[in-house]
Order: structure tokens, then C-alpha cells, then sequence
């Protein structure tokens, strides 16, 4: 082993928040628009009942992403663990 450390590529952020969302159903195209232009992969589960999910992608996107998710008053909480991957964990977006 030389030492060095690997390249982190990409950050996978697991997230959820409980929370009242009577309209999930019309946040599902806008979120899914949003992760398909920051090129986010990954599933995120809307609910009544609040939403669940991990997702992968560039720093700068999933920051991008969950920017989007708590710029929605009610996901302000959102709360969401990151790791590091070199690899693509995920090969597809699903909302």
C-alpha cells in the first residue's frame, strides 16, 4: 500500500423525514425532474406520511437535491446520512 487514499467520487446520502405531505403525489415529477438535471440516482419514497430514500451522486448535486427537498417548508428537518463511494451504487432514479 503506497498511503494514498482512494478518490471519493461520489456521496450517498440515505434520508428521511415524518411529515404531513397531503399532496406527495404532485411532488413526484418535480423531484424526479430535479435528481434527472443534477444526474442523482437512486429511490426516494413520497408518502402521505412523509418521505424515505437514498441517493447517489457528485457532492454538488445531491447538495443541490436536498437543497431542493428543504426549501419545502414542511422538509426543513430533513435528516439524512452520507457516505463515500467510488463506485455507483445505484443505475437508475426512481420517485
Amino acid at each position: 500500500m503506497n498511503g494514498e487514499l482512494p478518490q471519493v467520487d461520489l456521496v450517498v446520502a440515505a434520508l428521511y423525514q415524518f411529515v404531513l405531505l397531503d399532496n406527495h403525489k404532485d411532488l413526484r415529477e418535480p423531484l424526479l425532474s430535479v435528481c434527472h438535471d443534477a444526474e442523482i440516482k437512486g429511490t426516494l419514497l413520497l408518502a402521505r406520511e412523509g418521505i424515505n430514500g437514498t441517493i447517489s451522486g457528485r457532492r454538488e448535486d445531491i447538495d443541490r437535491v436536498l437543497r431542493w427537498l428543504r426549501s419545502d417548508p414542511r422538509l426543513k428537518a430533513l435528516q439524512w446520512k452520507e457516505s463515500c463511494h467510488t463506485a455507483a451504487p445505484f443505475h437508475r432514479m426512481k420517485v
